[in-house]
């Protein structure tokens, strides 16, 4: 009994001190973003608040468009999901899909999700509101042309 106890407790500690990072260095368009999974936010945001991912989000587009930025399978991507400041999946995709666009990191862009919208946080970021709205936009549409592909049986670009 003792040890299971000692075992948990260095599982405990392993776990907690494994930050969770998302790495983002200069890519081009076409390559993948490389993730690194792990622990969880320390406050999650309530149940009510954040909709779990569906059958019908993993089967879009969308979602096969951020598997191959990233380069992360269905689970990686589920993790990232669950522990990003997101409300729903569209909002995490299109949080991905800005941060690929304009060369931020997409940990930076889904741990401020928890404190503020997609557009304050581009306006953080220095980007002036109109561009910001903008850029949201262009994200929103390259997100639906991938859905609209995907739906008619085409790869996704």
């Amino acid at each position: 009994m003792q040890s299971r106890i000692i075992l948990f407790s260095a599982l405990t500690i392993l776990f907690a001190s494994f930050p969770a990072t998302v790495h983002s260095q200069q890519h081009d368009q076409g390559d993948p973003a490389q993730i690194q999974l792990a622990a969880f936010h320390p406050a999650p945001p309530p149940a009510a608040k954040k909709k779990p991912l569906t059958r019908k989000d993993v089967a879009s587009g969308a979602f096969q468009k951020i598997r191959q930025m990233t380069g992360a399978g269905p689970m990686e991507i589920g993790m990232l999901y669950e522990t990003s400041g997101a409300k729903d999946f569209k909002e995490f995709s299109q949080a991905l899909m800005v941060a690929r666009n304009l060369r931020f990191s997409p940990q930076l862009v889904l741990l401020a999700l928890w404190e503020r919208s997609l557009e304050e946080i581009l306006q953080d970021f220095g980007i002036p509101k109109d561009q910001a709205k903008r850029a949201l936009k262009i994200a929103k549409d390259q997100l639906e042309n991938s859905n609209k592909e995907w739906a008619k049986g085409r790869p996704v670009q």
